[in-house]
């Protein structure tokens, strides 16, 4: 004991003459409340052991040499967590003090994860996801984590056997067999949860059984039936915000008259607001004349993003409108900028704007009933648009990518003369969702629109576009709207912004065949199939080199993958590239896609644009890039006809040199600032 004392007694020594407290004051909040928890216990050894690098000799001169911003940025700030969870560090501290550090380190653990599905780094999450479920395996914060990691990995399969394995699972402890439940209800499957619930009632008590049910029916927005479960009892076995959400639906139910065995209360909600603004729409007075509003989700560097700042500059360099309003849901750090057009462009994010309806609305009754139930019914975002309709009451509302609901039924019963919901991908369907609430989120879309585009006061104002006629017609088939409200606004390639200007010479000396692709590293692009057409066209052609450019959450996956296959030398993987894509696209002979889904993707446009042929897959709006001129081969999505097509376009240079003169000229027409903006005005009814 007077060791165990006298060590304590010499780490607290080490520990003052080493500065150590002024370097965890200097950590990351989190990191720096755990340390300050450390202390105040006097576990110094383990914060020694946690934060300190080496000896505390080394440790003091370090420290030393470090400044205050160097400090802060320690290395070791995310990797410690190893250290601070492990169980040989538990071992050291008292028996008392192992749960309350256990639960502080598992609330690190989740912040990390949620820090690092922010920063779209899946795999740091997968790892502390993992981490953390070998000491809190029925915590559902953490199997939801761990759920975002595998989608966004591109291993959606391993979530759906993961939920299939819960259900599963036998257990004759009720808490235990709650957890499961409600884990299943969190990653999205709360169907499957209600199916479980009926199939081992006996393990659960009668009010935890209702709790978990009006836990799953309020995800699916069926508060018919959370009417009949909800009480006092149920309510103790349910989160705060569960409840409250529970009974402003039931309370919307009773209020609005809407049936209480709706399967989807948001599209009786739509219905009960069109029904409402029929005769009197919120806004009554003068719209602002050729002024267009554009809602998007968000303004970073993806394709649509891009194309949605080609819109915007298009309107307004070409001097069709005098006002272009632009409404952006969350803007990410990687946004880029749109160009200063003074006061002809006007930027705003929606959360900047009140969520409660704007006092000038004529209708008092819809005022009050957005006030109170909009998140009920699933369309939180409806009353910020609204009020940004007021404020600047524009003559054409554009929805670009995102709240395609809440956008289109925003402008409706405000009012707005037209409506233009615009889908930059094919359908639900086509997608390939996953969860169950995915699916529900897009059929919500689909009969909202459905809903609107039928109304007799507000239909005719409804249009949907697309940049593909695949998919417009696909998206007109799911929200019921005939082929002349379907337009097709085709995508902007703006080759002197690209620089692009001409394609590089042909070059049928160079030594070394070049094949390329540029996509985003995501399940949906389907990167592990091109990797096997590579490997599939390598075995017979080992002296054709490959270039990737792109970034994403597969990035790091598809590396290993290439130095699995043993294909590293024929690799370049030049990751995420914002400019010069057109020095990267001259150097290739060849462009391949191999994406599961795609509407009128840019960078098959900009293959072309550099006189590349195309190899992709027949999916989507493929048929119209490249089959009319062709210029390029559709196939099936399989590796071998991939591989095969590769070759037959590497053994045809004149094909190639045909191609080369033709598909420039082709996608400067087709796909030209002055095409989209004649789409647009013809949408807009501005003619």
């Amino acid at each position: 004991m007077k060791t165990s004392k006298r060590k304590a007694y010499q780490s607290l020594l080490a520990l003052k003459k080493a500065n150590l407290v002024r370097l965890v004051l200097l950590l990351p909040k989190p990191v720096q409340m755990f340390a300050e928890y450390l202390i105040r216990h006097r576990i110094y050894q383990l914060v020694i052991d946690a934060y300190v690098p080496g000896s505390v000799e080394t440790s003091l001169r370090w420290t030393q040499s470090l400044s205050s911003n160097q400090l802060q940025r320690i290395p070791a700030s995310l990797e410690m967590l190893e250290a601070e969870f492990s169980h040989k560090n538990l071992r050291l501290l008292p028996a008392r003090m192992i749960k309350p550090v256990r639960r502080k380190v598992l609330e690190f653990y989740y912040q990390f994860g949620v820090q690092a599905l922010r920063q779209r780094d899946y795999e740091r999450a997968l790892e502390y996801s993992t981490k953390a479920i070998k000491f809190a395996p029925y915590n559902a914060r953490f199997w939801t984590i761990r759920r975002r990691a595998l989608f966004g990995l591109g291993r959606g399969t391993c979530v759906s056997r993961y939920i299939n394995y819960l259900a599963s699972v036998v257990t004759t402890q009720n808490w235990i067999q709650a957890k499961l439940i409600e884990r299943i209800v969190i990653c999205g499957y709360p169907q499957t949860a209600l199916s479980r619930i009926v199939a081992q009632p006996h393990l659960l008590g009668r009010s935890k059984i209702r709790a978990l049910q009006v836990r799953c029916y309020t995800t699916l927005r069926q508060f018919g039936r959370v009417q009949n479960l909800l009480d006092k009892d149920t309510c103790q076995h349910l989160p705060r915000g569960q409840v409250d959400l529970a009974r402003d639906g039931v309370s919307m139910l009773k209020s609005c008259n809407i049936n209480v065995n709706s399967n989807d209360t948001s599209i009786e909600f739509a219905e009960y607001l069109l029904a409402q603004c029929a005769n009197k729409p919120l806004l009554t007075d003068a719209f602002c004349p050729r002024s267009v509003m554009i809602l998007t989700h968000s303004m970073g560097i993806g394709g649509s993003e891009r194309q949605t700042k080609n819109i915007i500059d298009a309107l307004i360099t070409s001097h069709k409108t005098d006002k272009v309003f632009l409404l952006v849901k969350e803007e990410p750090k990687d946004s880029y900028a749109l160009a200063n057009y003074g006061e002809r462009l006007v930027q705003f994010n929606v959360f900047n704007l009140s969520h409660e309806p704007f006092n000038g609305l004529d209708n008092d009754q819809v005022h009050e009933v957005m006030r109170r139930y909009c998140r009920a019914a699933g369309l939180r975002d409806l009353a910020p648009i609204v009020n940004a309709l007021a404020q600047y009451r524009p003559e054409v509302v554009h929805i670009r990518n995102g709240m395609h609901a809440e956008g289109a039924l925003a402008a409706l019963i405000a009012g707005v003369p037209r409506v233009i919901v615009h889908f930059g991908s094919m359908t639900r369907e086509q997608q390939g969702l996953a969860t169950e609430l995915e699916k529900c989120r897009f059929r919500q879309i689909e009969e909202i629109l459905s809903v609107c585009a039928k109304h007799p006061v507000f239909g005719k104002r409804l249009l949907l576009s697309s940049n593909s006629r695949a998919a417009a017609q696909s998206w007109g088939r799911a929200c019921d709207l005939a082929d002349e409200r379907c337009h097709v606004i085709p995508n902007i390639i703006d080759h002197v912004a690209l620089g692009m200007s001409h394609p590089p010479p042909f070059n049928c000396a160079k030594k070394a065949f070049v094949i390329g692709g540029v996509f985003r590293f995501a399940s949906v692009k389907d990167p592990k199939l091109w990797i096997d057409t590579a490997h599939r066209v390598i075995a017979q052609r080992p002296e054709t080199h490959f270039i990737l450019v792109g970034d994403g959450p597969m990035l790091a996956q598809i590396q290993r993958m290439i130095d699995s296959k043993g294909l590293r030398q024929h690799f370049e993987v030049a990751g995420s590239v914002t400019q010069g894509l057109a020095e990267y696209l001259a150097r290739m002979d060849i462009f391949l896609l191999s994406t599961r889904t795609e509407s009128m993707p840019n960078a098959v446009l900009e293959a072309q644009l550099m006189g590349l042929p195309v190899i992709a897959p027949d999916v989507g709006g493929m048929r119209e890039a490249l089959a009319a001129a062709n210029t390029g081969m559709i196939t099936t999505r399989n590796a071998s006809d991939l591989a095969k097509a590769v070759i037959t376009a590497m053994d045809d240079p004149v094909w190639r040199q045909e191609v080369r003169e033709r598909a420039p000229a082709l996608i400067k027409t087709r796909f030209s600032i002055d095409a989209a903006v004649s789409e647009l005005l013809q949408a807009y009814n501005w003619e």
